[in-house]
């Protein structure tokens, strides 16, 4: 298997080949391989979106996706929004017109993140522009001339007739584009097209690793931390996708996105907490790459679906050569970071159950409203028969070195009708059971604090 690999894709209208190592992150092939260096070269972990281009069409930082999930797609740059002054596309003269621009620096993955958010949204509030333009960062001023930009530019668009992507993206002026390096970067990428074919992979397991979405993954590769010689992309895996519900159950495929997530009908209806979670994990860039069977895999004490799957009794099934395995999501992660996961070992399938009178409610203490990892967080849910409650769920998260059920809260709530429970006590069960740490974010003291009163806060919209 080589080192290099050549790959073909659709680049702002025209075709593109390039011989790199499968690994090479896409910002980087744009930029070192191909001269397009309008893609900026920023945090190279996903969290300022100056990379920010449009695969397929969506908003993604192109930092953190490797080439070898680009081939046969499509993509759009800044240079796409290139042209003579008098030509130029409504977001430009927008961004001209309303002074978004200071340095610049930012300006590009601004531009191609308002693109994809006019696509998706072609009149978006300015509440929703700010939602889209959140995983980028301008370290110059404020963002109010960048929203009114956008605004102004989603008007003059409406204006134009129809409200198709084709009249919101510019004008193609195709070329080819071909390039290749000869950086050397060590790790080799399989792409299998069934899960037989993992199960047939004959490699050291200790140095396999899955690649989903590549979030976490390649910000690891970038940091020169260990990260494994053989990558398995699992993007053909139809069989890992997928979001349904059978007899009584969730079934959620590992590769499904928490921008999937977030806003499946489904997940909506039978399991709220996961959903709001889904929500929260990151911005719209980070939540159409990162994968629920990723955030589990990786064990993080902070990883926002361990909650909410753990208070809704998630059940994770796994596969090694062959032989399945199912067993309590809350049994995956052993401590921060370390998972219960044999090497090689496959998630394929997260089945919550999905009875019809499920409540369910998260809470994420941040800094900030997104892009941030989580200083407490905490799901709980109940079911309903005859108005009182069975089956409930509570579970913390970020507040030990694993997420932490909370069976005495439990105790506490089953048998009881909502509005009957005794929310000091369960909150004080929480409590007792929260393990945190003082560290330059919060000190055990406000951790406990926050659990103790969102504990009754979440109660209380339970019980309304």
């Amino acid at each position: 298997m080589s080192a290099f690999q050549t790959f073909r894709f659709r680049l702002n209208g025209g075709d593109a080949e390039v011989t790199v190592p499968p690994t090479m992150s896409l910002q980087r092939v744009l930029r070192d391989v191909l001269g397009l260096t309008g893609t900026k070269d920023g945090c190279r972990e996903g969290e300022c979106g100056a990379c920010t281009v449009l695969l397929d069409r969506a908003p993604v930082d192109s930092c953190i996706v490797p080439i070898c999930q680009v081939d046969g797609r499509e993509v759009m740059t800044i240079e796409a929004f290139s042209g003579r002054e008098s030509d130029s596309h409504p977001l430009v003269s927008a961004f001209v017109s309303h002074g978004a621009v200071q340095c610049g620096f930012c300006t590009p993955g601004m531009i191609m993140s308002a693109a994809g958010l006019l696509i998706d949204n072609p009149d978006p509030s300015p509440s929703e522009i700010e939602a889209g333009l959140a995983g980028n960062l301008c370290r110059c001023t404020g963002y109010e001339k960048i929203v009114s930009a956008v605004k102004s530019a989603a008007d003059s668009l409406g204006n134009r007739g129809s409200r198709s992507d084709r009249a919101i993206l510019p004008a193609m002026h195709p070329r080819r584009y071909t390039g290749q390096t000869s950086e050397f970067e060590g790790i080799r990428v399989i792409r299998p097209e069934s899960i037989p074919d993992i199960d047939a992979l004959v490699a050291d397991p200790a140095t396999l690793r899955f690649l989903a979405g590549g979030t976490d993954l390649m910000v690891q590769k970038t940091n020169r931390k260990p990260c494994g010689d053989l990558w398995v992309d699992l993007s053909a895996l139809k069989d890992l996708r997928g979001i349904d519900r059978v007899n009584g159950s969730l079934r959620i495929g590992p590769l499904e996105t928490y921008h999937a997530i977030a806003t499946h009908p489904l997940v909506k209806q039978y399991a709220r907490a996961l959903s709001e979670a889904a929500a929260m994990i990151g911005s719209d860039h980070i939540m159409r790459r990162a994968t629920i069977g990723g955030n589990l895999g990786n064990a993080a004490a902070c990883a926002d679906g361990y909650p909410p799957l753990t208070a809704l009794h998630a059940q994770v099934r796994t596969r090694l050569k062959g032989t399945t395995r199912v067993r309590p999501v809350e049994s995956i992660p052993v401590a921060n970071g370390r998972s219960s996961l044999e090497p090689g070992e496959l998630i394929t399938d997260i089945v919550i159950p999905a009875g019809d009178t499920t409540r369910s409610v998260f809470h994420k203490s941040m800094p900030r409203h997104a892009q941030c990892i989580a200083k407490v967080s905490l799901a709980i849910s109940m079911s309903l028969i005859d108005g009182k409650i069975v089956n409930p769920g509570f579970a913390l998260g970020a507040v030990g070195p694993t997420v932490i059920r909370v069976p005495d809260a439990e105790s506490l709530m089953a048998g009881r009708r909502p509005e009957e429970l005794d929310r000091n006590a369960i909150a004080h069960a929480a409590v007792l059971v929260a393990r945190p740490i003082n560290d330059f974010r919060s000190d055990i003291d406000y951790r406990l604090r926050i659990v103790e009163l969102e504990t009754l806060r979440l109660l209380q919209i339970l019980s309304d």
